[in-house]
C-alpha cells in the first residue's frame, strides 16, 4: 500500500464515494447530452452505447475485487488507467476519422481533478497531471484543435488548485502527526521520570546498607580481595542509578559553557575498564578539536554514556570503537561515535529511539529514548546509521550556543 496519511477504512470509504459520485455524474452526463445537445432519447445509439456499458461494467468488476482483496486504494487508479486507454483510443480514432468515439472526457477530468485533496495522494495527483496535459497538447500542437486552447488552460488552473490544497492537506496533517506524537513521547517520558525517581530512591537505600555491610566485612577479612571488588561493583551501581534519575527525570538544565572532547572523555574514562574487559580499542584524540558549547554537562555526558555503552554491548568479542568531534560551519560540532559490532537490523533502526522499545531481555529501552530528549533539549540532533555485521554510527549534532537558555560564564 502506498504511504498515506489515511488508514484503510478512510481509503475504503473515499473509494465509495468517488464510485458513487463517478457513476451518478456519468448516468445524469448521458441523460442530459442526449436529451438536450443531440435531441434523442437516452440510449437511442444502442450500439455505441453497449460497449460503453460493457466497459464501465469491467472496471466497476475490478473494482469490486479490489474492494475484496482489501486493495481499496488501487480503486482510483483503475479508473484513472481506464480513463486513459479510453482516451488514447480517441486519439487515435480522432488521427484517422477527424472525431472522438468517447465523448465524456470532460467531465470525468473534472471529477479525477475533484478529487485530488480528498484522496490525500501526491502519486495520484502526479500520474494525473501529465497525462491530462499531454492530451490536450496532442490536440493543440499534432492535430491543431485551438478551440482546446481554454479546456488546457482549465485544466492546469484546477490542477495547480488541487495541488496546492493537497500540500496544505498533508502539511497540517504532518503537523497534527508529529505534535501528537511529541504528546505521546513526552507523556510516556514523564511516566519514566517518576518511576526512574521511585524506583531508583527504592534501590539506593539497600545499596548503601549493603555498601556498609560489606565494608564491615572487608574491614574483618583485610586479605580477602572480594570484599574490595565487591564494594567496588555496588558503587559503579548506585552511579549508574544515580545517572538514571539525573538524566531521566526532568530537572531544569544548567547551561554553562563546557569544552566537548574534555565531557567525552570523562565518559569514555567511566567506561574504560568495560572496554579493556571486552579488548575493544578506543580511538579518540581529544586535542584534535578543543570546541566549546553552552550544555549541561551532566546530562550531556549521561547521553555520551549511553550512547558508548550500547557500543560495548555490540562488540562482545571485541572491536574499535571511533569517537570524533568535528564543526560544522563555526556554528554547530558534530560528535560521532562509530562502532564495529554487529550492527542494528533495518527493520529496527527507526525504532531504536522509541520509549521501552528494546530487543536485550534485561533491558527496558529507555537510554535512546532519553538521549534523544537531551540533545533535542540543547536544540540539536541525534541520527543512528547502521550495517548489519559492519557496525553502527551514532552523530550528535550540538549548536555551540543554545539561545534559548540563560547561559552562565
Amino acid at each position: 500500500m502506498e504511504e498515506s496519511f489515511l488508514s484503510a477504512k478512510e481509503e475504503k470509504k473515499n473509494a465509495k464515494i468517488f464510485l458513487w459520485v463517478i457513476h451518478v455524474i456519468l448516468i445524469v452526463y448521458e441523460v442530459a447530452y442526449a436529451i438536450i445537445l443531440e435531441d434523442t432519447m437516452p440510449l437511442a445509439n444502442w450500439h455505441k452505447g453497449i460497449w460503453k456499458l460493457a466497459y464501465i461494467m469491467a472496471i466497476l468488476g475490478i473494482s469490486v475485487y479490489l474492494f475484496e482483496r482489501e486493495k481499496a486504494y488501487l480503486v482510483k487508479y483503475t479508473y484513472l488507467f481506464a480513463y486513459m486507454i479510453a482516451e488514447t483510443f480517441n486519439i487515435g480514432w480522432y488521427a484517422f476519422h477527424n472525431t472522438i468515439a468517447f465523448d465524456e472526457g470532460n467531465v470525468i477530468e473534472y471529477i479525477f481533478i475533484f478529487f485530488v485533496p480528498i484522496f490525500l495522494s501526491k502519486r495520484y495527483l502526479f500520474v494525473l497531471a501529465p497525462f491530462l496535459i499531454g492530451k490536450y497538447m496532442i490536440y493543440l500542437f499534432v492535430f491543431g484543435e485551438l478551440n482546446l486552447f481554454m479546456s488546457l488552460v482549465i485544466n492546469m488552473v484546477l490542477l495547480f488548485v488541487s495541488f496546492i490544497i493537497l500540500n496544505r492537506f498533508l502539511q497540517y496533517l504532518s503537523a497534527v502527526k508529529g505534535r501528537i506524537a511529541e504528546a505521546s513521547q513526552s507523556q510516556r517520558l514523564a511516566v519514566i521520570g517518576k518511576m526512574a525517581a521511585t524506583v531508583g530512591h527504592e534501590i539506593k537505600n539497600p545499596l548503601a546498607s549493603l555498601k556498609g555491610f560489606t565494608q564491615l566485612q572487608k574491614e574483618k577479612h583485610e586479605k580477602d580481595a572480594t570484599y574490595e571488588q565487591m564494594i567496588l561493583e555496588i558503587e559503579n551501581m548506585n552511579n549508574m542509578i544515580s545517572e538514571l534519575m539525573e538524566v531521566a527525570t526532568c530537572k531544569p538544565s544548567v547551561y554553562e559553557k563546557h569544552i566537548v572532547s574534555d565531557v567525552l572523555v570523562q565518559a569514555v574514562e567511566n567506561m574504560r575498564g568495560k572496554m579493556n574487559e571486552l579488548n575493544i580499542n578506543c580511538t579518540f584524540n581529544e586535542e584534535q578539536n578543543r570546541s566549546e558549547i553552552e550544555c549541561d554537562k551532566r546530562k550531556l555526558k549521561g547521553v555520551f554514556l549511553y550512547v558508548i555503552k550500547n557500543a560495548l554491548e555490540a562488540m562482545e568479542h571485541g572491536g574499535t570503537l571511533k569517537i570524533q568531534v568535528e564543526n560544522k560551519k563555526r556554528d554547530y560540532v558534530i560528535v560521532s561515535i562509530v562502532d564495529s559490532g554487529f550492527g542494528i537490523k533495518k527493520d529496527n533502526l527507526g525504532r531504536v529511539k522509541d520509549a521501552f522499545y528494546t530487543t536485550k531481555q534485561d533491558r527496558i529501552g529507555l537510554g535512546l529514548t532519553v538521549a534523544e530528549r537531551i540533545v533535542t533539549d540543547h536544540l540539536g540532533e541525534l541520527h543512528i546509521s547502521s550495517e548489519v555485521k559492519k557496525g553502527t554510527r551514532v552523530e550528535i549534532l550540538l549548536p555551540k550556543k543554545c539561545e534559548r537558555n540563560v547561559t552562565q560564564d
